[in-house]
This record gives C-alpha cells, structure tokens and sequence, in this order.
C-alpha cells in the first residue's frame, strides 16, 4: 500500500507541474497594470503594461497575448529575455466590456496567466489625469457640484495616476479617454520627450492640457513650451509666500482668473483643444484658500465645456450605412425570379415529365433546376457587386486658420470581394476601433501590435467574401501649410491664403452676419466676393446640396452641434467638403480604391 500511495504522489505532482497557468512553475515573472491608473473608457484606446522578467538562467523568447472577454481580438507582444533583467512592455488592450483584462505569458511550452480590473468611466463623467507628485491634486474629486447641471445624470469626477511615468504612452490617442490632464513639477516628474508631445497632440485633438508651473525655466526647451500661454518670466512672491509667475503672454493667450494684480489662471486655444496655466503652485488648497482655489478649477471645467468640438455629436451619427459596394437587393428582381422558379420548378417540369411518363426523373430535374438558379444568382450577385478592395471614409474635419494640421473624425468601411486575411495597419497619429453589432458583440478577430514607431498593425485580420467592416478612426493628420482667411465685418469679401494642398468645394462662410452663398476654394491665395445665402432656414442645414446624400446630412448635423443648429458662431467659421483626405489605413501589399468626402471647418482666429 505505502508503494502505491508513494506512486498516487508522484503522478499527482507530475500532473500539477503541467497545468497552465500555474505561476509557480512558468519560466517568467510577470505583472499587467494601465499605464495611466485604472480607470478606462469605452470606444477609446487602452494603453497597459507588461512587466516582464525571466526564472530562467538562460534567455527566453516570451509572447504576452492581452484580451478582454468577450472581444475577440487580442494585443500581440514577442520579446528576448535575458537572465536578470525586467522589461516594461506597452500594449494597447481591446477595451474590456466587464471591466478585466486577461493576460498571458508564453515561453517553453508553459503558459503563465493573470487578470486585472478596471473602473469605466461615464459618458458625463469628468476624467482627470493627474500628472504630479503623489497626494498633489488630490482634492479635486471633491468638486463635485463644478459639473452639476441639468442635463448630466450625478456625474463624477474621477482622478488618475499613471504608477511611473516612465511608462506614459508616446501616441497621443492613448490618452483619448481623459478629459482634462494636469502637469505640475515637470523636472521632478522626469516626463520624456515623447510623452510630453502626445500631450501636445493630445490637447491639439481636442484635450484641455493644465500646466501648473511657478518658476520661470521649468518649462523651457520642452514641447510645452511651445504651447504654453505664458512659457516664462519672473517671480513675484505675493502675500503669504506664494510664488507667481508673470511675462508676456503668447499671441492669442487670455487671462482667465487674476489674483492680487497678476494672471493666475491663462489659456489659448490649441488646435482643437485648451491648453491652461496655473501660475501659481496650488496643489493644496490651502495655498490661495479654497475660495480662489475653487474659482480657478471652475473655469478650467469651464473651459473643458465650451469646446464645442470635443462636445460634438459625431459619436451619435451612423454612417455608411448603404455604401455602393453592397447594393441594397431590389425587391422586384426577386419576387420575378422567385415565380420564374416557381413556375419552371411546377408546371414546366411537371407538365413535360407526365407528358413523358417519366414523373421519377423529379428527383432528378428539381435538384438540377435549383443548382442553375443558384449558379444564376451567385452569378448576377457576382457582376453586381465590386470586384476590387475599397476603402470609403466620410466624416468630418476642423482645422483651426494657422494651423498645418487637421483634427479628423472619420467613418470608414473595408470592402473584401474575396475570403482573406489581411494586415492592416494605422499611423501612430491615428486611432482605429471596428465596430461592434452590440455591447457583447466580440466583434472581428486579430491581433493588435504596437509597434517601435508607434503605429498599431491588426495582423491576421480575417475576412469573408464580399464581406464588409466598419471602423472609426481619429486623426491628427499634417497638412502641407496653414489656411488663414479674413472676412470683412459685412461678410461680403473673404481674403484668404490656402497652402494646405485641399480643393474644398461647396464652400460658405457661417459669422454673426449670416450665411454666404457657395463659393469652391483651390490652393493658394485668393478674393472673392461673397453673396447671401439664396434660401433660409437652420444655418448649418444650409450645407446640405445633395439631396440625396444621408451621410452628407449627418454630418452637417454635427456641424450644426458645434455651435447649435438654428443659431450662428461668434466667430467667422469657413465649412466646406473635400476628397482630399488619404486613407486613414493602410492595408500591407494592397493599393486599395480609396473613395473619400469629408466637411472641413476652418475656424477664424
């Protein structure tokens, strides 16, 4: 007996040292965390880490493969491991319906896996990410009542600390899912160069970047300063201890809140976005009291709110729906082919069998019948439909007069005439996420992978034939130049100066004089004489010329939520529609058709 209980011992220990999963046992150590804190939201990009380090005395390849259930797709990771060392791998996850994220570590034949859970954040919730000493900030979730207002439902503010931020993202749209950022003590934090460029970019996409900075170099030589409303000065130490910084404003920049005779609270427009200046230390209340304290977050949620463009309804639209790819069946084509069916299935067949006496040969004919109306309607379906790989974005774009970049908001759909898998591939100022049917769709299956540059490959992305998916993309896409116009106070003469490389076409001037009539822009300078608008109504709707284009109409629904539908902008907006665009994917060894329109509004400065 004591042999045989010996033995049971031994196979059972065998048996546990090959089950997965056991951390125990896997050649690699390892940890998944969000490299910006563990709140998350839905339809943006979901930057982790995965911290790595090897058992082995030897170097190991290693695959990390994130998911989060129910999605079918997956990040994608293969790394070298030496002995001794730890490695900090990016990812970017799908974005978990449930709040986990699964992970999992692969190296000799042995799979090592953990889970981590996430806090979504809600639609009317204001996500902060704090950027600063810990404990610094903290008192910001308490002001709650700066987001009361009729039309939110109990929102929250919900506060964010990245553990290290040597693991902060370098691609702007991995910061998609936070509404205001705040970045105080820049030397302490030790924030690389990258990462402080996708907070630029970020902001220029429509973020509102808050940098908090008292002494006079601390943003000098950085990208900040570049953006900032007042990037440096001197000090000046007012009552109480606290020091304030003051200089020169930037071009366009405006004092929001004043203190004891200087600016302690700046901003300007960036791109789509705000970037804010504290110029005073208040990472304590107690520093200016909670009254001037108070006032200053006011307005910077203020200023979070009054950006139309980051407010705007495109996330509301459906587009694409009928793209000519696939035609809609008309109904009259298969009501006749169904009785011709019928008809030659029935009496034909019928009718020449029994005059034959060979009624038996049905089992024959009605089958053979059926293959040739299939092989007919695969046919007809097959010279109806495209047979080239074509990618079709609509949607819409701002660009601010000045600026050489555009802010883009698009709807694309891939259209596959034959079964393949494809590998497709978005830059690293690009943010694509494919469409799900509902919330527990899992959606298409691939594998995700950030690469070196920051550009995101979808590798083995499956297709069927003459199948269709539909993703949204955002973009920060560079233009050739700036486009700068003027238009006179009567809003009769526009003045303008496009290097942008764009041909727009049905063009009109929005202002608090009215609406123009329709003029096309070329690149290059230009005068032209502006006319009235021919017809009246909602000012927005007046950019709808086609009829017949639904996408067309949704879009200028959007345009009309910048500033409100039955009312005009404060200042001079240009909108009109250009092709232009380049695609927004790019699919490895395959030029596809590429068919594009979007709305451009160009904003006045």
């Amino acid at each position: 007996m004591s042999r045989c209980r010996w033995a049971s011992f031994f196979l059972l220990l065998l048996a546990l040292g090959t089950l997965p999963g056991t951390a125990d046992v896997g050649p690699v150590e390892g940890r998944l965390f969000p490299a910006l804190g563990g709140n998350y939201r839905e339809e943006r990009e979901l930057p982790v880490v995965a911290e790595l380090k090897t058992r082995s005395s030897n170097s190991i390849s290693v695959e990390v493969r994130v998911s989060a259930p129910p999605a079918a797709s997956s990040a994608v990771a293969r790394v070298e491991l030496t002995p001794g060392t730890r490695r900090r791998i990016p990812l970017l996850s799908p974005v978990p319906p449930y709040g986990r994220v699964d992970a999992e570590f692969e190296s000799e034949g042995i799979t090592d896996s953990l889970s981590t859970e996430l806090k979504v954040v809600g639609p009317d919730d204001l996500a902060i990410l704090v950027l600063a000493p810990e404990e610094a900030f903290s008192y910001l979730s308490g002001y709650q009542k700066l987001l009361e207002s009729p039309a939110s439902n109990a929102p929250e503010i919900r506060l964010s600390r990245p553990p290290s931020a040597e693991v902060l993202p370098e691609r702007w749209p991995s910061y998609s899912s936070q509404d205001i950022v705040v970045v105080k003590d820049l030397p302490f934090l030790g924030l690389g160069e990258g990462a402080q460029r996708a907070l630029v970019d970020w902001a220029r996409a429509g973020g509102v970047l808050v940098l908090v900075s008292s002494q006079s170099a601390e943003l000098t030589g950085t990208p900040f300063a570049e953006v900032a409303p007042l990037p440096g000065g001197g000090i000046r130490v007012r009552a109480g201890g606290v020091p304030m910084l003051h200089g020169n404003l930037r071009g366009g920049s405006r004092v929001l809140v004043e203190h004891d005779g200087l600016p302690l609270l700046v901003g300007r427009a960036e791109g789509a976005g705000r970037v804010l200046q504290i110029t005073a230390p208040i990472s304590r209340p107690e520093l200016l009291g909670p009254a001037v304290t108070e006032k200053v977050w006011g307005e910077v949620v203020a200023q979070w709110r009054g950006n139309g463009w980051r407010h705007a309804a495109y996330n509301e639209v459906v587009l694409l729906q009928n793209p000519p790819e696939i035609p809609v069946p008309n109904p009259a084509v298969l009501a006749w082919f169904l009785v011709g069916y019928a008809v030659l299935v029935g009496p034909v067949n019928y009718g020449l069998l029994r005059r034959k006496d060979r009624m038996l040969l049905s089992f024959v004919t009605v089958p053979a019948i059926a293959l040739l109306f299939a092989v007919g309607a695969f046919s007809g379906n097959l010279m109806s439909r495209s047979g080239d790989i074509v990618v079709r974005d609509v949607g819409i774009a701002h660009v601010t007069s000045g600026d050489s970049f555009a802010v883009v908001e698009s709807t694309s759909v891939f259209f596959s005439p034959r079964a393949r898998i494809y590998e497709l591939s978005f830059g690293r100022d690009t943010f694509g996420r494919a469409s799900r049917a509902s919330y527990v769709d899992p959606g298409p299956a691939y594998k995700a992978m950030l690469q070196g540059d920051g550009s995101v490959i979808w590798s083995e992305f499956p297709m069927a034939m003459w199948s269709m998916v539909r993703f949204r993309t955002s973009r920060l896409l560079p233009l050739q130049g700036p486009l700068s116009f003027r238009v006179s106070p009567d809003g009769r003469k526009l003045e303008v100066d496009n290097r942008t490389g764009l041909r727009l076409t049905r063009c009109r001037i929005f202002s608090p004089a009215g609406v123009t009539g329709e003029f096309s822009l070329g690149p290059g300078s230009s005068s032209l004489e502006l006319e009235p608008a021919e017809h009246h109504g909602a000012p927005a709707h007046q950019m709808v010329v086609n009829e017949g284009s639904e996408d067309e109409d949704q879009l200028v629904r959007c345009l009309g939520s910048l500033w409100g539908p039955d009312t005009l902008p404060k200042r001079p907006v240009l909108a009109g529609w250009t092709a232009d665009f380049p695609a927004p994917v790019d699919i490895a060894g395959i030029k596809p058709q590429h068919h594009s329109m979007h709305l451009v509004t160009v904003e006045a400065p």
